[in-house]
Order: C-alpha cells, then sequence, then structure tokens
C-alpha cells in the first residue's frame, strides 16, 4: 500500500534562535557606534562655538577700525539682567565696563563730573553664550586660568570681569593700555559637570600684533 506523505517545499523563515542571534548583533552595532557618535556631537558643538568666537572677536576688531573708536570684549558681562560669557561693545569712555544706562537719564558713566555723550549707553557690537550650543564651556582646567577658562593676561575690569580692547588700529590692549595677548579656552563640559569625560577642547588666541585664531 502507497502512502502519500506531504511534505513543504520552498517555505523558510527566522527560528527563535536566529531571531535572537540578529537581534544581539544589532545591539553589539549599536552600542559600538553610540560613543562615536557622541564624540561627533560633543566635536561638533565645541568647535561650532569657538568659530562662531573667533568670527565674532574678528567683527569686534572691525568694527574698532570702522567707528575709529575702542571695542572692548568683556567676559561674564551681565546685560538686560542676564550674564553672558562675552559681550564686545564700543567702549566710549574708555573704562572696559559695559555702560548701559543712557547720560539723559543723569548718570555719570564715566565718573568725570559731566553728563556729556561719553555717559550716553554703548553701542554692543555682539554678544554670545555657551548655553546656546549645549555642554560647552569655558575650560576650566588650563593652566594661567585661574580657573575659570580665560587667560590671566585679560585683566578684571573695576567690576571684576576679564576683559580686552581693540585700539582703532586693531591692536588689543588690557585696562592699562598695554599691549596684551592670550586665549580663551573651550570645551564639552557633560552634564553634571564632571570634568574627567571631557572628550574634546578647542582655543582662540589673540596675539599681541592683533591676530585672533584657532588652535
Amino acid at each position: 500500500m502507497e502512502t502519500c506523505e506531504l511534505t513543504e517545499k520552498g517555505q523558510s523563515g527566522f527560528t527563535l534562535i536566529e531571531l535572537m542571534i540578529v537581534l544581539a548583533i544589532f545591539a553589539i552595532l549599536i552600542g559600538l557606534g553610540v560613543p562615536g557618535i557622541k564624540n561627533w556631537s560633543d566635536s561638533s558643538r565645541v568647535n561650532n562655538a569657538t568659530r562662531d568666537m573667533c568670527s565674532k572677536f574678528k567683527k569686534a576688531k572691525m568694527c574698532a577700525t570702522k567707528n575709529n573708536a575702542a571695542c572692548a570684549i568683556t567676559f561674564n558681562q551681565l546685560v538686560g539682567g542676564e550674564v553672558y560669557d562675552f559681550v564686545a561693545y564700543l567702549d566710549r569712555d574708555g573704562d572696559f565696563e559695559y555702560d548701559s544706562t543712557a547720560g539723559s537719564d543723569g548718570v555719570d558713566n564715566d565718573g568725570d563730573g559731566a553728563i556729556d555723550e561719553l555717559d550716553e549707553e554703548e553701542r554692543i557690537i555682539t554678544l554670545a553664550r555657551w548655553a546656546d550650543y549645549k555642554c560647552v564651556s569655558f575650560d576650566t582646567l588650563q593652566a594661567g586660568c585661574s580657573n575659570d577658562g580665560i587667560s590671566d593676561t585679560f585683566q578684571d575690569n573695576l567690576a571684576g570681569c576679564p576683559s580686552l580692547c581693540f585700539l582703532p588700529n586693531g591692536l588689543p590692549v588690557d585696562i592699562n593700555g598695554a599691549l596684551v595677548s592670550g586665549a580663551i579656552h573651550l570645551a564639552n563640559i557633560p552634564q553634571g559637570g564632571d570634568t574627567a569625560r571631557i572628550t574634546k577642547k578647542r582655543t582662540v588666541s589673540v596675539t599681541a600684533a592683533g591676530g585672533i585664531r584657532i588652535r
């Protein structure tokens, strides 16, 4: 007696074990890729912030020449109730401090005993906040920076904020009028402020000849 055996041909599929193996491979690949993506993201943010700072410093220098007036850059500057990491402004009275009140309110901003045009509100050229770049801040671990990422050569003004100033000839000077050079250091600061996990650092340097570059 002949028997008929039904066989299924041409049908295939994944077994549970095969599916688990594929998922495990995917998990490994994702695990390997995440650190690389994070490092790229950190690097991109720091690079963008550094390029913008360099560009804004150059803008301040050009504005000093264009307006034939001193253009100061002050770090950790209060403007409109908010602290900015740096602010560039036309320093009309040469005190390396941003004066936000206009002379019409009777405030003697430069302290010369007279209310005149030098007491007018000083025009802001540009400003920046590292918070806009997410997880970017001053690199406080750099030597010669008093734990703030800003070269000690950029002396504090009377308000205690590090400052420098570009003259109309494009040369940078300190609060005493002497030629100055220095650097500003940035880094990616992980959430929680764990400086041991910093993966990217960049620097903008200013030379005594007025050069501004990234390194």
